[in-house]
């Protein structure tokens, strides 16, 4: 998976990569909407295969559900494991005066404390 790569047969981190997976977590759990960060990407030309730099929000969702990243066998994590889902933020709600309001939202499993990797 993006994040990771084979060296003399073992999986090892791709610290390049494994800094845009940090950053997808990180602008997600921010509030970032799916469609966003893959605007974002795609406009820095952040390559997700060698020469393809075209990031969608189905991408970036699948990076977001991936097990592999919180250290699932025999992957290094990437993300330290937390215990609870995240919530996903509306932006602007007419009655919170235009403050980020939690909703609830599906566990993506366990994720990402942003200060613990």
């Amino acid at each position: 998976p993006y994040g990771y790569q084979m060296v003399d047969g073992q999986i090892n981190v791709h610290p390049e990569e494994a800094a845009i997976v940090k950053r997808i977590y990180r602008e997600y759990i921010n509030g970032a909407a799916l469609k966003a960060i893959a605007e974002c990407l795609t406009h820095e030309q952040i390559e997700y295969l060698p020469g393809e730099c075209g990031w969608n929000k189905n991408r970036v969702k699948r990076i977001l559900e991936d097990s592999r990243y919180a250290g699932e066998e025999p992957y290094a994590p990437i993300i330290a494991p937390k215990t609870q889902g995240i919530p996903q933020y509306t932006k602007g709600a007419a009655d919170d005066g235009g403050e980020k309001t939690a909703v609830p939202y599906r566990p993506l499993w366990k994720l990402w404390k942003p200060d613990a990797a």
